[in-house]
C-alpha cells in the first residue's frame, strides 16, 4: 500500500466517539457481554438437549417393553427368518428377514450411487468450476446437505414414488405372478439415500472464487486514509491495518488454529499442518526473558492474548546472559517458568514454543550438553501434549556457521525425539537467523518435522531479507518466523509500518507462521507494553506500545469473527 493503513489512533479522525471508548475500555471486557449470551445460549441449548435425550430414552423404553411381548409370542429365531410379515393376519406373521436383505441392498446401492456423486461434486467445485459456476452450485449444494433426511422421504413419496410405479406397471404389464407396490420400492428407497447421501458429501475445501472474494472483500473493509500531524502523533498512531490474505492454495489465513481443534502439528513438505493434514498458520507472541519478566507468565496474561487473536506463545528462555540458564540463573526457577507457561498456553487452547534463546554465546554448541539435558526434561514431561513446540537455538551469531549449527542440531534432536517422536522442532539459523539460504543448500537429514527460522525487524530488514525468504520458500524449505519487530534490530530506533505491512503480507501470502518480540513493559520500540504499563493482563488499547497497537490490529484481523 501506498500509505500508512491504521486500525486503531488513526481512526479519531473519523469516528473519535467510538474509538475513544474503545480505547479507554479493557479488550477483554469487552466481550463480558458476548459471554453473557453465549451463556444463555448454552443454557438454552442444554435443556433442549436434555429434552431430547430423554424423548428418545421413551421411546426406546416403550419399544423393548411393547416389542417383548410380540418376542415372547413369535420367537427371535422367527423373527430374524422367515420371510412372511404379516403382522395383521390370522395369524399374524413377524419374519423379517427380507425387511434385514432389503436394507443391506439398499444401503450399499444407495453408498455406490451417493459417495461417487458427492466426491466427483467436490472436485468440480474446488478444481473445474469457474468462478460464477461454482458460485451458484455450491450454495445448491450446501442447501441441499442441509435439508433433513425425511424431506427428502416425503419427496420421494409425492414425487417419485408415482414415477416408478407408472415405470413398474409398465415393465410387468404382461407379468400374472408379480405383486405391485405402488411404486414404493427398493429402488426408489435407494434414490432417496442416494440423492441424500451424495449432497452429503459435498466438499470441504472452499471455491478458489470464494477465498478471493473475501480477500477482496476484508482488503476494502481495512483500506482508510491517513491524516498526518507532528513526529510525535504521528509515532502514537502507528497502528497498521492489514488485510486478510489468501494463501497460495486458497486457504484462509483467518482461520485461528487451536490444539483442540487442529491437535499435535507435524510438516508436510514445506508447510505446518494439523492432525488432519491442513495448514496451519500460527500468529503470536515472544515473551521477553523469562528471568527478567516472569511476571507476564500468567494464565490470565496468556487469556488476554487469546483474545487479541494469538494463538502461539514463544517462551524466549535466555542461556548466557545474566540470568541465563546455562550461566548464573536459576534453572529450577526457569524451569518452573516454562512448565507454568506450557500449562497456560494449554489452558488457553493455544500453542507453546519452548525456546533455548541462544544469543550473545554466538556458537549454539558452547552449552550443546547442557541443551540436551534440558530439552530431554522437557520432551520426557511433554511428549503426550499436543501445542509443544520446541526451537533449540534462537540466534546464532557471532561467526557460528550452518555446519556449526548442523553439528548441535544432530547433537540436540536426538534427545528430544527419544521422548518426543514427531513435535515439531525449530532450528535457528546463521546471521542472527536470517540465513535460511543455507539451510536450503544443505538442510537438516534424518529426522521428520523440522522448520528452519528467519528472524527479521522491519525497519531494518527489508527486500533483501524478504527475497531470501521467498526464494527458500519456493525451494520448499519449511520457514518459521519465530521472532520480528516492526523497528530497527537493536529493539529501538522507530517502528516502520509499511514495512511491517509489507512483511505480513509476504508471510500470509506462504502462509509462514510469525511470532512478535516482545511482551513486556521495558522502555524500547519493541515492547508490546508502554512503560508505564503495570499491568500483567487486561491490557486495554492505551496500555499498549506503537507495536503492541499494530500488532493488536495484525491479529485481530486475521481471526474470523
Amino acid at each position: 500500500m501506498d500509505e500508512v493503513i491504521n486500525v486503531g489512533m488513526n481512526k479519531i479522525n473519523k469516528t473519535p466517539e467510538v474509538v475513544k471508548a474503545t480505547a479507554n475500555s479493557s479488550l477483554k471486557g469487552n466481550k463480558k457481554s458476548k459471554h453473557a449470551s453465549e451463556s444463555v445460549a448454552q443454557f438454552i441449548f442444554l435443556i433442549c438437549a436434555i429434552v431430547a435425550i430423554l424423548a428418545v430414552c421413551s421411546i426406546t423404553i416403550y419399544m423393548f417393553i411393547k416389542g417383548t411381548e410380540s418376542l415372547k409370542s413369535v420367537g427371535i429365531a422367527d423373527l430374524l427368518f422367515k420371510t412372511v410379515w404379516a403382522p395383521t393376519a390370522t395369524p399374524p406373521a413377524y419374519g423379517i428377514v427380507y425387511i434385514i436383505l432389503s436394507s443391506i441392498a439398499g444401503t450399499t446401492l444407495a453408498i455406490l450411487l451417493g459417495v461417487p456423486i458427492g466426491l466427483l461434486t467436490a472436485v468440480f467445485l474446488t478444481e473445474i468450476a469457474g468462478k460464477k459456476l461454482a458460485a451458484v452450485v455450491q450454495p445448491a449444494v450446501e442447501l441441499l446437505a442441509a435439508i433433513p433426511s425425511v424431506i427428502y422421504g416425503l419427496l420421494g413419496l409425492m414425487l417419485l414414488n408415482p414415477l416408478l410405479y407408472k415405470l413398474e406397471k409398465h415393465v410387468f404389464a404382461n407379468s400374472t405372478t408379480h405383486q405391485y407396490t405402488g411404486g414404493a420400492n427398493l429402488l426408489a428407497a435407494v434414490l432417496v439415500l442416494g440423492i441424500f447421501t451424495g449432497c452429503g458429501n459435498k466438499g470441504n475445501k472452499e471455491t478458489e472464487s470464494q477465498t478471493d472474494e473475501k480477500a477482496t472483500e476484508s482488503v476494502n473493509s481495512a483500506e482508510n486514509n491517513t491524516e498526518d500531524s507532528t513526529q510525535s502523533s504521528t509515532e502514537n498512531q502507528n497502528v497498521a491495518d492489514t488485510e486478510q490474505l489468501t494463501t497460495e492454495n486458497g486457504q484462509e489465513s483467518s482461520v485461528l488454529a487451536c490444539p483442540s481443534v487442529n491437535g499435535k502439528l507435524h510438516v508436510e513438505g514445506s508447510k505446518l499442518v494439523d492432525q488432519n493434514n491442513n495448514e496451519v498458520q500460527l500468529r503470536g507472541v515472544s515473551t521477553h526473558g523469562l528471568a527478567w519478566y516472569p511476571q507476564y507468565v500468567t494464565n490470565d496474561c496468556f487469556a488476554t492474548l487469546k483474545s487479541f487473536g494469538a494463538n502461539v506463545v514463544r517462551l524466549a528462555m535466555y542461556t548466557y546472559e545474566s540470568g541465563g540458564y546455562c550461566t548464573d540463573g536459576d534453572r529450577q526457577q526457569l524451569e518452573t517458568l516454562v512448565q507454568n507457561g506450557v500449562q497456560y498456553a494449554l489452558n488457553n487452547d493455544m500453542y507453546v514454543i519452548i525456546d533455548w534463546h541462544v544469543l550473545n554465546e554466538g556458537n549454539p554448541n558452547r552449552y550443546s550438553d547442557v541443551a540436551k539435558t534440558f530439552f530431554a526434561k522437557m520432551a520426557q514431561q511433554y511428549a503426550s501434549y499436543n501445542n509443544v513446540i520446541y526451537e533449540i537455538c534462537n540466534e546464532p551469531c557471532k561467526g557460528a556457521t550452518w555446519g556449526d549449527v548442523k553439528f548441535y542440531a544432530s547433537e540436540v534432536i536426538p534427545s528430544i525425539r527419544s521422548y518426543d517422536k514427531d513435535a515439531v522442532i525449530l532450528i535457528g539459523t546463521p546471521n542472527w537467523s536470517q540465513d535460511v539460504d543455507e539451510a536450503v543448500k544443505d538442510p537438516v537429514t534424518g529426522y521428520d518435522n523440522i522448520m528452519y527460522t528467519l528472524h527479521f525487524y522491519a525497519e531494518t530488514h527489508k527486500e533483501d531479507l524478504q527475497n531470501k525468504l521467498k526464494s527458500a520458500a519456493d525451494a520448499g524449505l519449511p520457514i518459521f518466523v519465530s521472532e520480528f519487530g516492526i523497528c530497527s534490530a537493536d529493539g529501538n530506533g522507530q517502528v516502520d509500518i509499511d514495512s511491517a505491512n509489507s512483511w505480513i503480507s509476504l508471510l500470509d501470502s506462504y502462509g509462514i507462521s510469525y511470532v512478535c518480540w516482545n511482551l513486556s513493559n521495558k522502555d524500547e520500540k519493541s515492547a508490546l507494553l508502554t512503560p508505564a504499563c503495570d499491568k500483567t493482563s487486561g491490557f486495554t488499547y492505551e496500555d499498549l506500545s506503537d507495536e503492541g497497537k499494530w500488532l493488536y490490529g495484525v491479529l485481530t484481523s486475521h481471526v474470523t469473527q
